[in-house]
């Protein structure tokens, strides 16, 4: 769900995959007994992340076999077994060729692999060869479950001009048997063999088991290319993999067979919590996602969306919403028409009575008025919003080759998957259709709107609630003082709700000293404990700061403890989950989010500079997280070191 989020969390950052050799032993190995499970040690086999772990994995696999191990997204590497005890295993990889791992000191890897629930899950430590083991430090870690064996194995191709498709069940020792399916003549034909290494053979007999066909040919990577052999006959044949049945969808898939990968997804899993037990290179390029030009929206939804990283913060479903979000942002890269499609289906058919979409946007808009926080967010995406759309109308004409409307059709479904994902109301609460502003707030946001029809509105009484409401959302556009003169005459209260009025008047220094001369609490708190200076200094804006110092503000005010917000009741759009640094102070605010000027101008104020968070963190860690070069060095002048870092 969008909400405020507090602190401001790190955006997600797209990475580069290396995958060429990974994909190769998931597409291999899944059938081939004497490549991939010839070890007999219980760990050999595939497994699929858990989404848990220290780093971001850019891939969902890890494949043990008996000549090397593939991290997620890594390439394949050598390992030596060091010991074997009980239901740990020990190992020292020389080295790791990939992204989301630190570098080692040289000498390569330990891995410490520990088997638990029957053998079924796999967790997995990695260290430094060099010494860290010892020290406990880890550099990665990650929780897998293992992967069922498939059996079966689903193929489409032709023999010469002739379209086919092939369902065999392979056992882990290579054995297949199975049928081809001649489609002109709608004939099921029964065949058997092996799949040996890369070797394949298969066998059609009679009733008296005479070989009558065979295709002999290689597999590689999820194709099958051979000679089909009848009597004096023989004919090239062509097999390539169902998309989805190995379980991973690569680029190469998804840019070869669209239909087959998007149209038709019955057979598409991704899970419903930590695991997906279909795997998706979700960084193919064409995908959404990976437009330069979209990169900023994508960036914008995250941080509205704000389920913080790794998803601490949330239940497992929050995995899977991930994994369909991104799904759907590369279908709009590579199958637009397709994409428009579902988006028209989902509305038109799934949620037809419920005005989805428009519910959406009326919940998106809603939440933008609970916070200036929020109101500034939401602003930012629909700017970003309107650069982008003619950007990606120009996109899809350019690259799929069709008309400017079928163009901006597609645009407009596929940016609507933004604006989904950043309202982030789960269905339920959308299908009543009540989720909207007030009639009152309607008024105020739309600036052809008169006084007149606010008094119209005003003529008859309003709760309490609701001119409270009104009188943060004329601050919010920063209407004209004589609009907030007749709210606060109607009987608008300046200090209610999770924030007061002068929260949502911070961007107006005349509201400011509207709302503070008609005694505005200038320390009113927020459920986190934050008074407006803090947002004062977010702003690094000093005049307002020492606006708000003149009127009493407190510059040694802190959040709350652990212990306090442990106890708070959060309003739809908030969330404490996020919040490490309990007990900060104002000039710790400043030390992170603003400048040296902001650090002088509190210190001259009486702000204490020995004061610690409940972390144990001081001003000059405050500092050092956002590496602000200028205040680390000015507050180095004053004597104070970082407490936790260096």
């Amino acid at each position: 769900m969008a909400g405020t989020k507090e602190p401001k969390s790190s955006i997600m950052k797209n990475s580069l995959i290396n995958r060429l050799l990974q994909l190769s032993f998931i597409l291999i190995g899944i059938s081939i007994n004497s490549i991939v499970y010839a070890c007999e040690h219980k760990f050999c086999d595939e497994w699929s992340i858990m989404g848990l772990g220290s780093v971001y994995f850019t891939s969902s696999r890890l494949e043990i076999t008996e000549n090397g191990i593939t991290w997620p997204g890594c390439s394949s590497v050598p390992y030596k077994i060091i010991s074997i005890e009980n239901d740990t295993w020990i190992l020292h990889v020389p080295q790791l060729s990939c992204s989301g791992i630190r570098k080692d000191s040289g000498e390569g890897y330990i891995m410490t692999l520990l088997s638990t629930e029957e053998d079924k899950e796999l967790k997995i430590k990695v260290y430094d060869f060099k010494g860290d083991i010892k020290k406990d430090q880890e550099l990665a870690w990650g929780e897998f479950y293992r992967i069922p064996f498939d059996r079966n194995r689903n193929f489409f191709g032709q023999i010469g001009d002739y379209a086919i498709s092939m369902h065999l069940e392979v056992s882990k020792k290579g054995l297949t048997e199975g049928y081809y399916y001649y489609d002109k003549y709608k004939q099921e034909i029964r065949l058997s063999g092996k799949i040996d290494g890369e070797d394949i053979i298969l066998n059609v007999y009679d009733d008296n088991n005479n070989i009558l066909e065979t295709f002999k040919g290689k597999y590689l990577e999820g194709k099958i290319n051979g000679v089909w052999k009848r009597q004096n006959k023989s004919l090239k044949f062509y097999l390539a993999r169902e998309p989805l049945e190995d379980h991973y969808i690569s680029c190469e898939e998804m840019k070869k067979y669209p239909k087959k990968v998007f149209l038709d997804q019955r057979d598409l899993d991704l899970g419903s919590g930590y695991g997906s037990p279909t795997g998706v290179d979700y960084n193919c390029e064409g995908g959404l996602a990976t437009l330069k030009f979209i990169k900023n929206l994508y960036d914008l939804t995250e941080v509205i969306r704000s389920e913080g990283p790794q998803h601490i913060c949330t239940g497992s479903s929050v995995h899977a919403y991930w994994r369909y979000y991104n799904f759907n942002l590369l279908k709009a890269g590579l199958a637009p028409e397709i994409h428009t499609l579902h988006s028209e289906q989902w509305e038109r058919e799934e949620y037809k009575d419920y005005r989805m979409y428009q519910n959406q946007l009326n919940y998106f808009k809603l939440w933008s008025h609970q916070s200036l926080y929020n109101f500034e967010l939401y602003n930012t995406f629909w700017n970003e919003y309107n650069l982008v759309k003619p950007m990606l109308v120009s996109h899809y004409k350019k690259t799929f080759n069709v008309s400017t409307k079928k163009a901006a059709y597609y645009a407009e479904h596929a940016l609507r998957s933004f604006v989904i994902r950043a309202a982030g109301s789960f269905f339920y609460d959308l299908q009543g259709g009540k989720p909207d502003i007030l009639l009152i707030e309607k008024t105020l946001s739309n600036a052809g709107a008169t006084i007149n029809d606010l008094k119209g509105i005003l003529s008859d009484p309003l709760p309490q609630d609701e001119l409270n409401q009104a009188l943060k959302v004329a601050l919010l556009y920063q209407k004209p003082q004589n609009i907030l003169e007749i709210l606060l005459e109607k009987g608008a209260k300046l200090n209610s709700g999770y924030e007061s009025a002068l929260f949502f008047a911070l961007r107006n220094h005349s509201h400011v000293r509207l709302l503070l001369n008609r005694d505005a609490d200038v320390n009113y708190t927020n459920g986190f404990g934050k008074t407006a200076l803090f947002y004062a200094i977010g702003f690094n804006d000093h005049a307002l700061v020492q606006l708000l110092i003149d009127h009493k503000a407190e510059v040694n005010h802190s959040y709350k403890s652990k212990e306090a917000l442990d106890g708070s009741e959060l309003p739809f759009y908030q969330s404490y989950c996020l919040l490490r640094h309990t007990k900060r102070t104002p000039l710790m605010h400043a030390a992170q989010h603003s400048d040296v000027a902001m650090i002088k101008l509190l210190l001259r104020h009486g702000a204490k500079l020995d004061a610690v968070d409940e972390q144990g963190f001081n001003v000059a860690d405050y500092a050092l997280m956002e590496k602000r070069l200028d205040s680390m060095d000015y507050l180095k002048s004053l004597g104070l070191q970082g407490n936790k870092l260096k």
